[in-house]
């Protein structure tokens, strides 16, 4: 037995009142890419030269890291007190192999072209009738390589100066000032 197929098509005209807006905070976890640029080079037959265009600007010049790269390894060390060796489990997790050995060159070097706006600062600072300072200590933790012969956590210490123009003599600010420098940038 073979029912019959009926169609029932029921027009509703709808009207917009509003619209609902949801939103939902998300993360991208940190995601490594390879960004590829490519200029061109161009040849000059008649005149028998080469012209190609200017690469950008690099913060590492003629490394492997991307400024965004550097700036989030900056930010998770100093920042967020993330150890080295950590990035590099971060990194492997996405099979990126990023050895200490070059996060720490690459903290180096971050530190160098940094250097500029750091003798600003200082400049800046040496300007102030008081400068304002702490010392503490910071515990951190040893790598889990080297937990076995050690298990007491390392004690750092972050100095920093106080002093006021009347009390010190410039010359003894300004190495002061440069071994803490030296100290923080590596």
């Amino acid at each position: 037995m073979s029912l019959p197929r009926v169609l029932v098509v029921t027009v509703v005209v709808l009207t917009l009142i509003r619209d609902e807006v949801v939103e939902k905070l998300d993360v991208i976890p940190a995601q490594f890419h390879v960004m590829r640029h490519i200029y061109p080079q161009m040849a000059c037959r008649a005149c028998e030269t080469i012209v190609a265009a200017p690469s950008e600007a690099s913060v590492i010049q003629g490394g492997l890291a991307s400024a965004r790269l550097l700036a989030w390894i900056i930010v998770s060390k100093f920042a967020d007190h993330l150890p080295l060796y950590r990035l590099e489990q971060i990194a492997a997790r996405q099979q990126v192999p990023l050895p200490r050995s070059t996060l720490s060159s690459w903290v180096g070097l971050v530190g160098y072209a940094l250097g500029e706006l750091v003798e600003r600062l200082v400049k800046m600072l040496l300007q102030r009738a008081v400068l304002h300072a702490d010392e503490n200590a910071s515990t951190t933790i040893r790598p889990q390589s080297q937990i076995e012969w050690h298990k007491k956590p390392i004690c750092g210490r972050i100095a920093v100066i106080v002093w006021t123009r009347k009390t010190l003599s410039w010359y003894l600010i300004i190495k002061v000032i440069e071994k803490v420098v030296m100290y923080v940038r590596f």
